[in-house]
């Protein structure tokens, strides 16, 4: 079961990953492209840093249970901040 849920979140986040560079890379200006890039993927990084220290900090803090259920509670009200925004856009462009 350990093995199948591994090579499924691997999976899952390379694609996740492979969508948030492409992503990226629209958002380059052509004539600074590079830098642009190297810009944001270098946020993603320090933000990924940043955050695997602090979820360290939390768990021991409060426990693994407390930590899940920080990150679920965090990963929905993400959710509900991108859908709010995606659907501004659409409401934006018609």
């Amino acid at each position: 079961m350990l093995y199948a849920v591994t090579i499924t979140v691997n999976a899952l986040q390379g694609m996740a990953y492979t969508a948030l560079l492409s992503a990226m890379m629209d958002k380059c200006d052509l004539p600074t492209a590079a830098t642009d890039y190297t810009l944001q993927v270098s946020v993603v990084s320090i933000g990924g840093v940043a955050a695997s220290m602090l979820s360290g900090t939390i768990a021991s803090a409060t426990g693994y249970a407390g930590m899940f259920t920080i990150s679920a509670a965090i990963s929905l009200l993400s959710v509900l901040v991108i859908f709010k925004f995606f659907r501004r856009l659409t409401v934006e462009r018609t």
